[in-house]
């Protein structure tokens, strides 16, 4: 089975050591808003936060709940249904860059948005007009896919588009 994503052109970010989203965040998830609208065969979306490790292990893992909850609560806001998004929270457990750096804590401190659930039987295709800036990406972390779904989902991958700009947004160095 193929592992899916929403792949963001910026990162999501929040007041320092709180849950609140800074405003460039909300006009990025409302793009994540629409690209929802736009796939209605995406069932669940997992909202998943981490944080950098400058604080505590159990500070953490509370923030990055939060911080998940609050993505979850502003969907919901923007008419996402709640049995579609699902949080849970990593805390510093799944660092992908040096937590000594600024910059690195910086790429630690995200939200990540994972496909969970996906319905495409036979399902209309999405509307071409006003296409979203966030858009469902296919990553092959299983290559037990038989051919057809794996030529599909090729396919969908194909059509996905790619973001222009995935360096990060100016962010203080607080978490």
């Amino acid at each position: 089975m193929k592992k899916e994503s929403i792949e963001l052109d910026r990162t999501v970010q929040f007041e320092p050591d709180s849950a609140k989203l800074i405003d460039d965040s909300k006009h990025l998830l409302d793009d994540v808003a629409k690209a929802l609208e736009h796939h209605p065969e995406i069932k669940v979306v997992s909202i998943e936060g981490h944080t950098d490790s400058r604080m505590s292990a159990r500070h953490n893992q509370k923030l990055s709940v939060a911080r998940a909850n609050s993505v979850r609560s502003y969907l919901i806001t923007k008419g996402i249904a709640k049995d579609r998004l699902v949080t849970k929270g990593f805390g510093e457990t799944q660092p992908v860059a040096d937590n000594s750096t600024w910059k690195g804590r910086f790429e630690n401190r995200r939200v990540h948005l994972k496909i969970l659930q996906r319905d495409d039987g036979g399902g209309d295709e999405p509307k071409a007009a006003n296409k979203p800036k966030a858009e469902p990406k296919q990553t092959d972390d299983d290559a037990t896919k038989d051919d057809g779904e794996a030529e599909a989902a090729q396919k969908h991958a194909s059509n996905a588009r790619k973001p222009k700009d995935k360096a990060k947004d100016k962010a203080s160095d607080d978490e």
